[in-house]
């Protein structure tokens, strides 16, 4: 019987890579939904940050990303109301009653 002399380096190589195989068939990639819809301010990080979760999915294969994103027309924020005047107040009332 001969004896192969295989260089524990090479040997340690070859199951890591076997183990490595086993773990990313064994396990389905999770599933990640980033929602990114503002009512108002909207931070301008947002599209990098969709960006570089997509690249590190695409990268590692551990998950998947699926995006919850800002309608394109939306309608702008409404704004701050004035002041109610006196008179604004009074006429409220005036017509609650």
């Amino acid at each position: 019987m001969k004896i192969l002399n295989v260089s524990p380096l090479l040997t340690r190589s070859i199951c890591g890579l076997m183990l490595a195989g086993l773990t990313a068939t064994a396990a389905e990639p999770k599933k990640i939904l980033v929602v990114t819809t503002t009512t108002g301010f909207r931070h301008s990080s947002i599209g990098t940050a969709e960006k570089v979760l997509a690249k590190l999915a695409d990268q590692t294969g551990l998950f998947t990303v699926d995006y919850a994103r800002q309608p394109e027309h939306q309608p702008s924020a409404p704004k701050k109301p004035k002041d109610a005047t006196p008179q604004d107040l009074d006429k409220f009332k005036a017509d609650e009653e």
